[in-house]
């Protein structure tokens, strides 16, 4: 009898930059998507979408046959988050930032991206302060994102405290004479 095999791994990085390399890239590209306001065509490889995430695999499994496939317009998700997800599908990592992680998370939300959503959640952490935090609140709200929510709301009660501080005891002013 033979013994079982043994799985064997090659280098991840080489593997990641070259999947990396077909993000939002005609070649070979089987699907158009058209994403966000400004209508920005972004291409991607359907097989690769179907195996990694359902909702592209029902999305896209209701398209029919082969040839230049008409786009799928996505007019909800911004082209950059659009295409941040597209890159966490091919690479499993993403780069997340500050002004876009939002609406980075509420893709990941909306189609199902666990990972995604909990690296999004703790890049959020991270970075959060008083210019990101009602908007994150209203995102952890409306996808009933408690540990999000609970955060957010200890954030401004703890610099809320700081700043009504500031507005109601302003430094004594001498009196005009």
């Amino acid at each position: 009898m033979e013994p079982p095999g043994l799985v064997v791994h090659g280098a991840v990085a080489p593997f990641s930059t070259a999947l990396r390399s077909l993000v939002n890239n005609p070649l070979y590209s089987d699907v158009r998507f058209v994403v966000g306001q400004e209508r920005q065509e972004v291409f991607a490889h359907r097989c690769l979408l179907a195996c990694r995430c359902n909702f592209f695999q029902r999305l896209l499994g209701s398209e029919m046959g082969p040839g230049v496939p008409s786009p799928v317009v996505l007019s909800t998700v911004p082209a950059e988050a659009f295409l941040a997800v597209l890159e966490f599908l091919y690479t499993n990592s993403a780069k997340l930032h500050r002004h876009s992680v939002l609406e980075v998370l509420t893709a990941a939300v909306e189609y199902g991206l666990e990972e995604l959503r909990e690296l999004c959640l703790e890049f959020v952490v991270k970075v959060l302060d008083v210019e990101l935090v009602c908007e994150a609140l209203q995102v952890a709200v409306t996808f009933g994102l408690g540990s999000l929510q609970e955060r957010c709301v200890a954030f401004i009660e703890a610099h809320s405290q700081v700043q009504l501080h500031t507005f109601i005891l302003p430094t004594p002013q001498p009196a005009p004479l």
